[in-house]
C-alpha cells in the first residue's frame, strides 16, 4: 500500500491505493475508514479533484463494493 495521501476536504482526510489487492482506503475526518475496491485510475482522480468529497459521493459511492475497517 502506498502511503496515505492528505487531501482538501471538509470530509475526507486522506487516501491511499494497494497496488497488489487493487483497493482504495479512504480515511475521513469523521467515522471510520473504508476500503472500495476501485481501480487505480479512479484514486488518481479523486486525489487530482477540486472536491474530493463529491467525487466519491458522485463517482465511487454506490459504484464499487466497499466495507468498513477498523
Amino acid at each position: 500500500m502506498t502511503d496515505f495521501r492528505p487531501v482538501s476536504s471538509s470530509t475526507i482526510h486522506s487516501i491511499a491505493y494497494d497496488d497488489e489487492r487493487g483497493v482504495m482506503t479512504v480515511r475521513f475526518h469523521r467515522g471510520p475508514p473504508y476500503e472500495y475496491d476501485a481501480p487505480k485510475d479512479v484514486h488518481d482522480r479523486l486525489l487530482a479533484h477540486e472536491s474530493p468529497g463529491r467525487f466519491l459521493h458522485h463517482e465511487v459511492k454506490g459504484r464499487f463494493r466497499h466495507r468498513r475497517i477498523g
